[in-house]
């Protein structure tokens, strides 16, 4: 029986579908293992897709602040490159949906050689202030680490947490200890939250009818899905 989650995870899981950018199906990844789902978040590539994109990262932050688990953020660092427009759309929407008015600011892979020769895009970081990086999905932590060494080098924001699209929940390593969300968080004492996590994906969508589409998730499909997690997912003796 399909649990109680809230309004904005559920739009989001119907959203991914609607977009291409979460597929059920047999995928390869790059990696070379196969995947009975394929999350591609560069599917999103429309104002409007854009937009709610970020209506969804401003409701994750608006939920975890009711939640005391976040302050009310103060700058949204977006690394490069595809933090970019999430930073943006989620600064668009805090001031549009929750009358939040937060800075935003995006680094630059490389510094430019004329102008202003920062590294830097939009507002600064500031020592103290309540900082929130976004992305889309954690793989290794290392974009992480970068971001976060980044903005230090910058000032010493109060970094509290990493926003990602979904929580994909795969182990690290073959030990299958823990998730790369987890070491992070021991190795940097930082938090992620996701919109999503892939088992929320797993319940909202079983056999659901989402848009003019056929069953987004057909118990087959699920059944697989939870097979993969079951192989590469953390081992629950081990935690």
């Amino acid at each position: 029986m399909e649990k109680k989650h809230p309004w904005y995870k559920v739009d989001f899981a119907e959203f991914l579908v609607l977009q291409g950018a979460l597929r059920f199906g047999d995928f390869k990844l790059r990696s070379g293992r196969k995947s009975p789902y394929f999350l591609n978040m560069g599917a999103i590539d429309t104002g409007n897709g854009l937009r709610r994109l970020g209506r969804s990262y401003a409701s994750l932050i608006q939920d975890l602040m009711s939640q005391e688990k976040i302050h009310r953020p103060e700058y949204l660092f977006g690394p490069a490159y595809k933090g970019f427009p999430l930073a943006i759309a989620t600064a668009m929407q805090l001031d549009a949906l929750y009358d939040l008015d937060v800075a935003w600011g995006c680094d630059r892979k490389e510094e430019k050689g004329w102008g202003e020769q920062a590294k830097l895009v939009g507002a600064k970081p500031q020592t103290g202030k309540n900082t929130l990086i976004i992305e889309d999905v954690f793989t290794t932590g290392e974009t992480k680490e970068v971001a976060v060494d980044f903005l230090n080098s910058i000032a010493q924001p109060n970094i509290e947490a990493i926003l990602i699209a979904m929580d994909r929940g795969e182990a690290l390593d073959d030990d299958r200890t823990k998730t790369a969300v987890a070491a992070f968080y021991d190795a940097r004492g930082i938090p992620t939250h996701s919109i999503l996590t892939v088992y929320e994906a797993i319940d909202i969508l079983h056999n659901r009818v989402v848009g003019d589409t056929d069953i987004a998730l057909t118990t087959e499909n699920k059944q697989r899905m939870l097979e993969y997690l079951a192989q590469y997912g953390v081992n629950e003796e081990a935690e």
